[in-house]
């Protein structure tokens, strides 16, 4: 994205989001992204408005969100992985991009959100037809509601935890991504229909 002035103040693009990514983020680094970061998210507004520009601009707001991330800013970055994923293109991509949103999610203790971005994860996984990765999310999702209700603002029902994990262990592929996070789920789980990874 090339730079440009508007209003006096730089409008940046990914190239200076790259450098400073491959800094290390101490107190220097701190203050380098605070003297950038409005002119990121003015770069990223602009590259966003363009129907034709949506893939960098879901580079952009991935590396924004990274960066955000290491902060301390957990709400924004969530927003900009989410930002991203409704912008890339591939669903490879978005699908990862969700998994970033809900891991900042968890980090945030919002078990609420972060349970709606795995489900969302899960089925566009799904739809891309990995089969694995979707298990895992169901299973995350499951593991999540077993051991951090207090994170969410409404407690799923008693036997939500257990559906997920049946769910998990119906679309899994065999492969051990999959199998070892329904294993996991499973284990902390009083599940005794649920054993090794079978329903």
């Amino acid at each position: 994205v090339a730079a440009r002035r508007t209003g006096g103040r730089e409008v940046i693009g990914d190239r200076r989001l790259a450098e400073l990514a491959a800094a290390p983020p101490d107190d220097a680094w701190c203050d380098r992204f605070d003297d950038l970061v409005d002119d990121a998210r003015a770069a990223l507004l602009r590259c966003a408005g363009d129907p034709g520009r949506a893939g960098p601009a879901a580079g952009i707001a991935a590396q924004l969100a990274g960066q955000l991330f290491l902060r301390g800013r957990l709400t924004e970055a969530q927003q900009r992985y989410q930002q991203a994923a409704d912008l890339d293109p591939s669903p490879t991509e978005r699908v990862a991009l969700l998994r970033r949103a809900a891991g900042v999610a968890a980090t945030r203790f919002a078990g609420a959100e972060m349970m709606r971005l795995l489900r969302s994860a899960a089925d566009m996984a799904t739809s891309a037809a990995d089969r694995g990765g979707a298990a895992r999310d169901l299973a995350w999702a499951s593991l999540f509601i077993t051991r951090s209700p207090g994170t969410m603002t409404e407690v799923p029902a008693s036997d939500e935890a257990a559906a997920l994990l049946v769910e998990a262990t119906t679309v899994a592929d065999g492969s051990p991504v999959a199998e070892a996070a329904v294993a996991v789920a499973a284990a902390y789980g009083d599940y005794p229909d649920l054993t090794a990874g079978r329903v």
